[in-house]
């Protein structure tokens, strides 16, 4: 099929000479985007009733070089209306109106809403897209604002879940608070232990000092501090590590009492709204009064403890506690 005549405003658009665009075949000018079928005569009169879709390819664009080819003066343009059939001639006319976005590609083809069809609903179209782009940026400003306001909450969510976390580890045992925060029930963290080292200390101890890896804080009356050292995780040197942390801290400090037992107890969480992690059973009573009085339960041998023994000595102390302990 060949082009027999174009109008005036299409030539412009197209940006050639009109004898150039006038008997050239239709392939070379416009492309069929739809219908999907072979853009050939037969198609296009048994498809009169539909309505077609063209693009026109822009004459500049075969004239610009490769460094402008991609701008926007020699994007193409599509065409939308019906093809119909005018026996008499013997031709297809096709009556259409080009599809733009908004006003800016409206300008950037050298047009104007003058120049669109006044009955159809092209005009309409541009303007109606140039309202909802306008709405669009509205929206896609609030919507950044929104996104910002978020990151911020975000922020503000994480500094505050730090500090939670913080209290919640003040207040009982790393382990102890991930198997509460899994959802479990604070009845199954509860634990027996054949034997732990308490240590009742009657001045604040820092932080470096009970959280080495091996002594926990458990419990403050006051001034006085109960550190535990094999619990919540079990440890057989619990009894030298609550030693040797305290005659670092009696070093620091000389004015102090400090009382340590080793023996069984059993350790549990009490509290829903306040959870607390304590200790309970006679080894706690024990230390708290060596530390008060230096004085055992009932008929016990108590030792001072003045200094760390040398390393030939360590087996024989070893065996010393498991003893004390009733760790055969």
């Amino acid at each position: 099929m060949k082009i027999l005549v174009a109008g005036e405003k299409l030539v412009e658009v197209w940006g050639g000479p009109s004898t150039r665009i006038e008997k050239s075949s239709i392939n070379e000018i416009m492309k069929l985007r739809k219908p999907k079928v072979a853009f050939t005569w037969d198609k296009v009169v048994c498809m009169q009733t539909i309505m077609f879709e063209l693009e026109l390819m822009r004459y500049r664009a075969h004239h610009f070089d490769d460094s402008r080819r991609g701008s926007q003066g020699a994007r193409a343009v599509l065409l939308k209306g019906p093809i119909h059939l005018l026996e008499e001639i013997d031709a297809l006319i096709f009556l259409c109106s080009p599809i733009f976005n908004d006003l800016d590609e409206l300008r950037q083809a050298g047009l104007y809403l003058a120049d669109m069809n006044g009955h159809g609903l092209s005009k309409e179209l541009v303007l109606r897209g140039w309202q909802h782009l306008s709405r669009l940026e509205l929206l896609f400003e609030k919507a950044e604002n929104r996104s910002m306001s978020l990151e911020k909450s975000c922020r503000l969510l994480d500094e505050w879940k730090k500090k939670g976390d913080q209290l919640l580890y003040s207040m009982i045992p790393r382990s102890i608070a991930y198997h509460l925060r899994a959802g479990k029930s604070p009845m199954s963290a509860n634990q027996e232990f054949d034997c732990v080292t308490i240590m009742f200390c009657g001045i604040q101890i820092t932080e470096t000092d009970t959280r080495t890896g091996v002594m926990a804080t458990v419990e403050t009356v006051g001034t006085v501090y109960m550190v535990v050292s094999g619990a919540p995780e079990r440890r057989r040197a619990h009894a030298q590590s609550a030693a040797s942390a305290a005659l670092a801290v009696s070093r620091a400090l000389p004015m102090l009492t400090i009382g340590i037992h080793s023996g069984p107890c059993i350790a549990a969480v009490l509290g829903r709204k306040q959870p607390r992690y304590t200790l309970v059973g006679d080894t706690v009573n024990t230390a708290s009064r060596m530390q008060t009085t230096s004085e055992g339960k009932g008929m016990m041998e108590t030792f001072w403890l003045e200094g760390e023994i040398e390393e030939d000595d360590q087996d024989e102390a070893l065996q010393l506690f498991s003893v004390l302990c009733g760790d055969n």
